[in-house]
């Protein structure tokens, strides 16, 4: 009987937690140690024009939920940087983006963005895209992990990394 009570106990305390960080996250201001971007003035990134060309011409393409998303465009990105010799990460997050459309209900979802030289590169959503959710530099980032580190550790810990380092 008493292990019953401390379960329920267990679940409502659970209940009251989950809500009590999902609407402060919602609306912007977190509690505790979570990060959140909070959206900038967009100013343009001080990168080498031939770079901003083509972040410019990805930004401008249709997005697709399937073949041209976030991860793909990121992607792209990413690999253009690295060929012109600068450093580039690709971060993945959660994202709360709000939906104009629908009285600005804010969507929760993961989200993949790339990094260049330390500045934020988010085109996921094309032109006409952030006329029905928001603009890219709205969408709200919360807790951000650096996946291009992570790999790199990956491959570092496994011993995978000096080989694909000899053989390449």
């Amino acid at each position: 009987m008493r292990r019953k009570g401390l379960l329920k106990l267990n679940i409502a305390v659970s209940l009251v937690v989950a809500v009590a960080t999902a609407i402060p996250l919602m609306s912007g201001c977190v509690p505790g140690e979570l990060r959140v971007a909070v959206p900038q003035e967009e100013a343009p990134p001080v990168m080498n024009e031939e770079l901003s060309a083509f972040i410019d011409a990805v930004y401008k393409e249709p997005y697709s939920y399937f073949f041209n998303n976030c991860i793909n465009k990121s992607l792209r990105i990413m690999a253009e940087a690295e060929r012109l010799g600068m450093k580039a990460d690709l971060i993945g997050c959660i994202a709360i983006v709000r939906a104009k459309r629908w009285h600005n209900f804010p969507i929760v979802s993961p989200h993949v963005y790339a990094e260049i030289e330390g500045e934020k590169v988010d085109v996921a959503l094309d032109p006409a895209r952030e006329e029905i959710y928001c603009k890219n530099s709205e969408v709200r980032i919360v807790m951000p992990v650096n996946i291009s580190e992570l790999g790199r550790a990956f491959l570092q810990r496994t011993g995978l990394g000096g080989y694909l380092l000899r053989e390449g």
